[in-house]
């Protein structure tokens, strides 16, 4: 069982809509709990996969995950005006404990189930994804607008500049300083966190080794927004970016948990359009390099 584009996209806008015409509205404990079970799956979801087999896999993915976050930080401060936007509050700079533990959980739950078990969580992470969208139409829909979107527009075309930028930068530079084929440097970081798609497609371009790193990474990219956006916050274009194509459906709650509701309209674009990309940077890097 698998997400599918279009219907999350139906499950999202449907959810606004009904609340918009029932009044309906979510409470943030429900919300938050909802947020943190699916952190909790994934997180279990990622280390079924298994990391073991291949270390130098898990070596490579940690280094270019480390290049990443390098990368953006720097660059978010030069194009990120804003001065940073959080639930009406003091910023604070510290992990948020819930999603912290359900990730620490998930991954020992995860270490601890048979490898077996990773299609049965697979479709409970999907079924998860769709409720979690759901609740999160429901819970955004007062501040869904035309306003919100031409506002919230500019800001997601620049994550999105900022994510493809910043992957062929980190491609570069990990190619040169840790020797890896540029075609397979470039390819890993262009899957922008789509791994169900990258894996297997750079398994079939380079072979399984490469795949499984490529992989492994994006994997990882998602575990790392989870620990990152609510713990720096800010720039919040390299926050969103670091999400990659996931920020419009895995990681899209941690984003609103974290910035408040209007961050759901840039993580959705921003996630929409990467994942529409990511098939056709695929193919120009394999079919080039």
């Amino acid at each position: 069982m698998e997400l599918g584009l279009t219907g999350i996209l139906v499950a999202f806008a449907a959810s606004i809509a009904l609340s918009k015409v029932l009044k309906i509205r979510v409470p943030e404990p429900v919300f938050k709990a909802a947020v943190v079970l699916l952190v909790f799956t994934i997180s279990l979801w990622a280390s079924t996969n298994g990391v073991a087999p291949l270390i130098y896999s898990m070596a490579v993915s940690v280094a270019m995950l480390a290049l990443l976050v390098a990368v953006l930080i720097p660059l978010g401060l030069l194009v990120d005006n804003d001065s940073g936007v959080d639930r009406g509050g003091k910023v604070e700079v510290r992990a948020d404990p819930l999603l912290l533990s359900a990730i620490a959980t998930g991954w020992l739950a995860g270490f601890l189930l048979d490898g077996t078990y990773s299609a049965i969580i697979s479709s409970i992470v999907t079924l998860e994804v769709y409720a979690v969208i759901i609740v999160t139409g429901l819970t955004v829909a007062e501040t869904v607008s035309t306003d919100t979107i031409r506002r919230s527009g500019a800001l997601a075309f620049k994550t999105v500049f900022l994510s493809i930028v910043s992957a062929v930068i980190v491609g570069l530079l990990a190619s040169w300083a840790l020797n890896l084929p540029l075609g397979v440097a470039l390819a890993i970081m262009l899957g922008l966190g789509w791994y169900s798609f990258t894996g297997p497609f750079v398994a079939q371009a380079y072979g399984p080794v490469w795949g499984f790193t490529a992989f492994l990474t994006n994997v990882l990219r998602e575990q790392i927004a989870f620990v990152l956006v609510p713990l720096l916050k800010r720039p919040k274009v390299s926050m969103v970016s670091i999400g990659g194509a996931t920020t419009m459906d895995n990681t899209l709650p941690v984003y609103v948990y974290t910035y408040g509701e209007e961050a759901s309209v840039v993580s959705l674009i921003h996630g929409f359009l990467l994942t529409l990309l990511v098939p056709l940077l695929e193919s120009i890097v394999t079919s080039a390099l």
